[in-house]
């Protein structure tokens, strides 16, 4: 596997690719979160920087990258303070990368983007569809079958693309996920995220609906 070993000086690469033919055509049937390449950097905890061109491998938790035509993965993450793709701000926790939103309050929201990968349905000799042909469980996909630099993911395999939330508490990411567990997080402030809820119906599913929900809770961290 191809891997960026990231160095503790300021490297700048040179690139003699165009980001456009990395384009994907099917965002239904990639594991990359963006349709294209996109210019940004990363930062180190050195404070130095290297520029280059990306897009975030949601099936394998690995930020990518092109150097003189190949596609690379970021290594040695822990050396990594940020990575900007474009003016969008990811973060390494363990071995992946989250997203930052709200990041100029006391509580930012932290996505993880991940992707489910099942087989497509039989087709059946009337032009439809059979479930029971389905297999349930497609691990093998990616330690078998893909790559992390495969830009499309075969039409015989379903993609479906999804995000958990964080938060971060006492240095600890806490995953965000229903109500309930909202109010585990905040037990004196159950009534006031009770009447939010009530309120304004948040998906738990939504980005959108999240960022309102911690902007909420950033005022009760105050």
């Amino acid at each position: 596997m191809r891997k960026l070993l990231v160095v503790t000086s300021c490297i700048f690469f040179v690139f003699t690719t165009n980001a456009q033919s990395y384009l994907v055509d099917d965002l239904n049937q990639t594991v990359f979160l963006y349709p294209d390449f996109k210019k940004g950097k990363v930062l180190l905890k050195n404070k130095s920087e290297q520029q280059a061109i990306f897009n975030y491998n949601m099936l394998f938790q690995q930020m990518i990258y092109v150097q003189n035509s190949v596609m690379m993965a970021l290594d040695e993450i822990d050396k990594i303070d940020t990575v900007f793709v474009d003016t969008v701000k990811f973060v390494p926790v363990d071995t992946s990368f989250y997203e930052v939103r709200l990041s100029n309050t006391n509580l930012p929201l932290f996505i993880k983007y991940q992707v489910d990968i099942t087989p497509a349905a039989p087709a059946t000799p009337y032009g439809g569809r059979s479930q029971t042909g389905a297999v349930q469980n497609i691990t093998s996909y990616r330690f078998g079958v893909a790559t992390p630099y495969q830009l499309k993911v075969s039409d015989a395999y379903n993609v479906r693309r999804f995000a958990e939330y964080y938060i971060k508490r006492a240095d600890n990411f806490v995953h965000l996920k229903n109500a309930k567990h909202l109010k585990y997080l905040y037990p004196n402030q159950e009534k006031a995220i009770g009447m939010f809820i009530k309120q304004h119906h948040p998906s738990f599913n939504n980005t959108g609906d999240m960022e309102r929900l911690v902007s909420f809770m950033s005022n009760l961290d105050k």
